[in-house]
């Protein structure tokens, strides 16, 4: 018996949990940083000024919002201090195989 191709990627992610896992860490990496960009512009902070409100350069603030650089607990605390805000984490349960469907 032949095994049915799946439907689509997200599909075949159901086959392997690792894969999992890895599309779960990309998501929220997305997630990240799109949303210290968000509130960078929000407070009309320039790349050059959270640059130095952190006492970094601006091509490790660009690297770290575009996915460059990893981003640490202590990398996301440090951005969002800097621009005003505090973190907070928030977990939800994930529905099986809750993907976005392209």
């Amino acid at each position: 018996m032949t095994k049915k191709p799946p439907a689509s990627i997200y599909e075949s992610f159901k086959e392997e949990p690792r894969r999992v896992r890895l599309l779960a860490e990309e998501e929220f990496i997305l997630e990240v940083t799109e949303k210290l960009v968000k509130y960078l512009n929000r407070e009309n902070v320039s790349r050059t000024e959270l640059a130095s409100r952190l006492g970094v350069t601006k091509r490790y603030v660009t690297q770290l919002l575009s996915g460059g650089k990893n981003l640490t607990i202590r990398a996301i605390v440090n951005v969002a201090e800097a621009l005003g805000y505090e973190p907070k984490l928030e977990l939800r349960k994930r529905k099986p195989w809750d993907w976005e469907t392209p």
